[in-house]
């Protein structure tokens, strides 16, 4: 009798144990762990290059896991795991499917506005045929059917795809008219409405569109993303790798460069997120110089200060100038 109790008590405890770690791995919590990513070697995602490195050009990335109990546990432990709140990482209102696609086409933003910096440097001819508006964000006064992600098709009938049709179709109504707005959404054409409206003196749909050229260049240098990437952040190792696959020149001087930063059609490098975790990654990938923007270059220097990162850290404020300080660098 008591062996069948203890046999009982056993089975019990095994089973509660294993409830307890299915829990642990399926229990989604309102978190968010952020941990040092990895590098991605932009180069070999590069298809019809014309001119091959001997050196690298990579992108970093931050390590995203879900707020689950196991990776809470396990970021209490682990020294360069952090833990944020969800509502970091969405806008005050926005559920997380809205700020994932606006997160898409800022990748797809990236991608051509690296593109069309690569070439311009290069001195090759940049043939843009088509241009794609898309709703990136909307204002709280906006008084609109649009969704972030909305392709912009036509305005009362008229063809659009740059903002300045746009304002001009605006400026013929009053504040208060409504607007039929064709978009794509989900590869469906829907019609929308909106109200224009005031926005320091200027008639306003209360949108922020992102522009985006596609192209048909010869050579026709393309990056292939994964699913399951986003964010423009990569826009400036992209613009490099680019546009050392179209010169002679090789840029990389043998060396395994790493870096992030934003970048835009003037060739400007913008400000990022993860900093400290996209600069690990780098250390722990050997990489020889990590590339940073401007208002992340103090972050940068103090992290590799406090750990004793054997890396070389470059400030990128414009594409010209990054190229100037690599090419100043020799092997």
């Amino acid at each position: 009798m008591k062996n069948k109790i203890k046999n009982n008590i056993s089975n019990i405890i095994v089973f509660i144990i294993f409830v307890l770690c299915i829990l642990s791995i399926t229990i989604k919590l309102p978190y968010i762990v952020e941990s040092p990513g990895g590098v991605i070697n932009v180069e070999e995602r590069l298809s019809n290059k014309v001119y091959s490195s001997n050196g690298s050009f990579n992108m970093t990335y931050v390590t995203t896991r879900e707020g689950r109990l196991l990776t809470l546990l396990l970021a209490k432990i682990i020294p360069t795991w952090d833990i944020y709140p969800s509502s970091d990482f969405t806008l005050e209102g926005e559920d997380l499917e809205t700020s994932n696609k606006r997160s898409k086409i800022a990748i797809n933003q990236s991608i051509s506005s690296a593109t069309y910096i690569a070439y311009t440097k290069a001195n090759i001819d940049i043939n843009i045929s088509s241009t794609l508006l898309y709703v990136y964000y909307i204002y709280d006064e906006a008084n609109t059917e649009l969704k972030v992600g909305d392709k912009i098709l036509s305005i009362n009938d008229i063809e659009v795809n740059d903002i300045y049709t746009i304002q001009e179709i605006l400026d013929e109504n009053n504040v208060g008219d409504k607007v039929y707005i064709k978009v794509l959404r989900d590869n469906k054409e829907v019609i929308t409405e909106s109200s224009i409206i005031d926005i320091e003196g200027y008639k306003k749909l209360g949108i922020i569109t992102s522009i985006i050229y596609e192209y048909d260049n010869e050579p026709n240098i393309t990056y292939d993303y994964k699913k399951n990437e986003s964010g423009s952040s990569g826009g400036l190792m992209l613009a490099l790798a680019i546009y050392d696959s179209l010169i002679e020149d090789d840029i990389t001087n043998n060396l395994k460069i790493a870096g992030t930063g934003t970048i835009d059609y003037e060739g400007n490098v913008g400000e990022i997120d993860g900093v400290k975790y996209k600069l690990k990654g780098a250390v722990n990938n050997k990489c020889d110089i990590f590339i940073v923007p401007s208002a992340n270059y103090e972050e940068a220097l103090k992290e590799k200060e406090e750990h004793n990162y054997d890396i070389k850290i470059i400030e990128a404020k414009t594409f010209d100038q990054v190229l100037d300080e690599l090419n100043s660098i020799k092997s």
